[in-house]
């Protein structure tokens, strides 16, 4: 997914495919910067402006705090896609729980 493209931004962004071992997480997720640098999901949580300053250092003419926007937007998407992953694993195992106790799920309103 695209976060920002040259024609309306100093920046071409988006969520990159995973290559590296194992499984993509909400983690290792990476964030790319075309022609500049790329920074997984867990760098740029642990140390946002470190980020910014690496890619100021590489193209100073560029919008840092635009930059910072899309980076931000990212682990938004990263934390709900993953979030959301993670629901619907916990409700597919309780189904299969309740199949194999032979009971229904029950919604509760509260």
């Amino acid at each position: 997914m695209a976060y920002s493209r040259w024609g309306n931004s100093d920046w071409y962004t988006f969520w990159h495919v995973y290559t590296g071992s194992g499984v993509e997480n909400k983690y290792n997720s990476i964030f790319y910067i075309c022609t500049v640098m790329s920074f997984t999901a867990d760098e740029i949580r642990k140390n946002i402006d470190l980020c910014l300053v690496l890619v100021k250092e590489k193209e100073p003419k560029g919008d840092i705090e635009e930059l910072r926007i899309y980076m931000k937007r990212f682990l938004n998407d990263v934390d709900t896609f993953f979030d959301d992953k993670k629901q619907k694993k916990i409700t597919n195992q309780r189904k299969k729980y309740l199949k194999r106790k032979g009971k229904r799920s029950v919604k509760y309103n509260i």
